[in-house]
């Protein structure tokens, strides 16, 4: 995850918007060194957004807040890991982070959303 600062307040309202992704073209001015499946963080003085760098499309996309078998993600970092739990371009996925934080329920809670995907889950 990247916290990136100063976001030109067009592209924040344009992940808002009805197609919300753009073109990794518009950051160029920005240098922002892109890492396959990264996450962002995308603020500037009024607002900010969350984001995922998409490698097969090569565009930046917007991340919902979204519920997963019950479970509401509680902060950016639920967001993206119940985001990328979820994608089935990504094959092998591991979650770090302090004891407590939610790693175990959030990788059942989207193993389980995708049940039907897997034989077993353990």
């Amino acid at each position: 995850m990247k916290i990136v600062e100063d976001i030109p307040q067009e592209l924040i309202e344009l992940l808002y918007s009805d197609s919300p992704f753009f073109s990794i073209d518009k950051l160029k001015k920005m240098k922002i060194d892109f890492v396959n499946n990264q996450y962002f963080i995308f603020r500037n003085s009024s607002s900010s957004v969350l984001a995922y760098y998409n490698p097969f499309l090569m565009r930046i996309e917007r991340v919902e807040k979204r519920d997963v078998y019950g479970i509401k993600p509680r902060n950016a970092e639920q967001t993206f890991a119940l985001h990328f739990l979820q994608n089935s371009e990504i094959k092998l996925a591991a979650l770090m982070g302090k004891a407590g934080t939610g790693k175990t329920l959030l990788a059942l809670a989207a193993a389980l959303s995708q049940a039907k995907l897997f034989k077993q889950i353990f």
